[in-house]
């Protein structure tokens, strides 16, 4: 198993576990307003403060996995021989290596409130080794692109 399937187990152990945890939060608080023992004024602070321990828990792991699974992408992508496939056809076009490229320096991007549309697949090939990606164009910035890895994204690219 490598690092980045790791990380991706362990995100999906810990996030259901955020509602718990916010309900745990709920408790807590709730001692800690309300409650009149000693326990509460100790375990009041713990219920209420582990939910942004958890949540800030989650955020490092699922950057983490996919700055893993953009690595994965870029190495993958910088092998001698690639094929593409763009929704299921080949893709043999003279911008084939333009498009790698771009891929290629994709980069982690901050949200700026806009939302990926018009999916494209795109599978690559090398050997007997393939990588399924999925190409998102950006709602608002013409030209950005979203790449996204098992349902994660891992990062953005902008053409010319």
């Amino acid at each position: 198993m490598n690092k980045a399937s790791l990380l991706e187990s362990i995100y999906l152990v810990l996030g259901p576990l955020l509602f718990l945890s916010f309900i745990l939060a709920l408790v807590g608080f709730y001692l800690m307003k309300f409650g009149k023992s000693k326990s509460s004024t100790l375990y009041g602070p713990l219920l209420f403060g582990q939910v942004f321990f958890l949540g800030f828990l989650i955020g490092i792991i699922k950057t983490s996995m996919e700055s893993e699974y953009r690595d994965m992408t870029v190495n993958f992508l910088s092998r001698k021989e690639i094929n593409i496939k763009l929704d299921g056809k080949n893709f043999f076009s003279e911008r084939k290596d333009s498009i790698i490229t771009q891929i290629a320096n994709m980069k982690s991007t901050p949200a700026h409130h806009s939302s990926p549309i018009d999916e494209r697949g795109v599978v690559l090939t090398s050997g007997t080794d393939s990588m399924e990606l999925q190409l998102f164009r950006d709602s608002n910035k013409k030209g950005e692109y979203w790449v996204f890895y098992r349902g994660y994204e891992i990062g953005r690219y902008h053409t010319e």
